[in-house]
């Protein structure tokens, strides 16, 4: 039998979460993040995940943590996202005093596209959707994570992401 744990990070879910500026750990996500909100999966290991960095515009449907008020959400601004075996989880900033949007989802449900590319000879995608029953992303000017401590970044990544992504979504479990 399943737990409730289980059945909600088997589906698309996002949290706004207006505690900021220290480690935290959503079970109901399978996330934690540190200081910084650079997320982690719970259930993957370091060497599982990667870790991101896109300029990011998220619509869907959001519930406040600890409640079951949801919102209807349409905000833009830099997430730091991880992608791991079988999930993709994300926390989009928010401005100082504003609750951070966290969202994840299982990489299976996730339908990705590519909606730009570029290049002069060849054509490397760009600007990417991702789309969830409950939410839609489209993500830009994506950026890999090397160090936990963003000293080091691997600019211009969607095309890696993009790849990552679909070789995970077509992983069974």
């Amino acid at each position: 039998m399943t737990s409730p744990d289980d059945a909600f990070k088997a589906r698309a879910a996002a949290l706004l979460i207006g505690t900021r500026d220290k480690s935290l750990e959503v079970r109901e996500l399978g996330m934690r993040c540190d200081s910084r909100e650079i997320p982690d999966l719970v259930e993957d290991s370091a060497a599982e995940c990667r870790h991101w960095i896109a300029v990011t515009e998220f619509v869907g449907a959001a519930t406040f943590a600890g409640t079951t008020d949801e919102q209807q959400v349409d905000d833009a601004n830099l997430a730091a996202l991880v992608l791991g075996r079988h999930r993709l989880g994300g926390i989009l900033k928010a401005e100082e005093g504003l609750a951070a949007l966290w969202f994840a989802a299982p990489t299976s449900i996730i339908a990705a596209s590519v909606l730009a590319t570029g290049g002069l000879i060849r054509k490397k995608p760009r600007i990417l959707t991702l789309q969830t029953p409950l939410w839609t992303i489209k993500i830009a000017e994506v950026d890999r994570l090397l160090s936990r401590n963003g000293r080091m970044v691997a600019a211009g990544r969607a095309g890696e992401f993009y790849d990552a992504l679909v070789q995970r979504a077509g992983t069974p479990d």
